[in-house]
């Protein structure tokens, strides 16, 4: 295993890029919380994807980046990423923020990667090294401490009427 951990520009713009992802995501997932005791699913998802898409175009459209001409393959890429990661993994995290913390929601969508690495394992033939099982390993172990630790603290499951 190569340990290349030189300080340089590069690497703290992404530690800075990785930080800010997370406050957004701490953002997005207690407002989404407070929002899903108001709306619908549907209603919610629709702002939400709608949104995103918009910025993406708007993000798409400043850089200069071409929309079209991509090859078959990639656009059938893209629709398996809009229908599978998108619309069943994103949507239920968002079913969820009604009924339970989003401290907990969070923590679980840190789980996303072992999925991902399962499917390319199944699909792709793509065995995973052991240092990334391991990895895998301790981030279970971790979502299961913290939904434990709510469970036991009594912490609220959902705090909307039944």
């Amino acid at each position: 295993m190569r340990g290349d951990y030189a300080l340089s520009g590069q690497a703290l713009l992404g530690d800075a890029l990785a930080f800010a992802g997370a406050l957004f995501a701490a953002v997005y997932f207690l407002g989404g919380r407070r929002q899903r005791q108001r709306l619908s699913l549907p209603a919610y998802a629709l702002v939400v994807y709608a949104s995103a898409s918009v910025t993406l175009l708007a993000l798409a459209f400043a850089a200069r980046e071409p929309l079209t001409g991509l090859p078959a393959r990639d656009l059938l890429l893209c629709l398996g990423l809009a229908v599978g990661p998108q619309l069943f993994g994103h949507t239920v995290a968002n079913w969820s923020l009604r009924w339970v913390p989003a401290s907990l929601v969070s923590t679980a969508i840190v789980g996303e990667p072992i999925g991902s690495a399962l499917l390319a394992w199944l699909v792709l033939a793509e065995v995973p090294p052991v240092a990334s099982l391991l990895g895998g390993a301790v981030i279970l172990v971790g979502v299961y401490l913290v939904a434990s630790s709510q469970r036991t603290a009594g912490a609220p499951v959902a705090d909307v009427a039944p």
